[in-house]
């Protein structure tokens, strides 16, 4: 899978658990953070369980809690998927 169709599958699983409306998961950046768009640890349950349906792999969970960012969580999901060969 491309990095980009990862990126705007993680931006439409961000924006489904975070209840963002469509103009702000459209502003989501690299750098945008999980915590600071009210993302809470019961969330990241929901996220993973999102992710391993999606992609069949998840992020490690200590990714949430040391910079959670959108950027970083695309490319876990990318390094694992390269990793794979897929």
């Amino acid at each position: 899978m491309e990095r980009a169709e990862i990126t705007a599958q993680m931006r439409e699983i961000w924006a489904k658990v975070l209840k963002l409306d469509d103009e702000k998961a459209s502003c989501l950046t690299d750098d945008s953070d999980f915590f600071e768009h009210g993302g809470t640890s019961l969330m990241i349950g929901i996220m993973n369980i999102i992710m391993t349906q999606r992609f069949g792999r998840t992020v490690s969970p200590e990714m949430f809690y040391d910079g959670a960012t959108f950027g970083r969580m695309v490319d876990g999901i990318f390094a694992k998927e390269a990793d794979n060969g897929q």
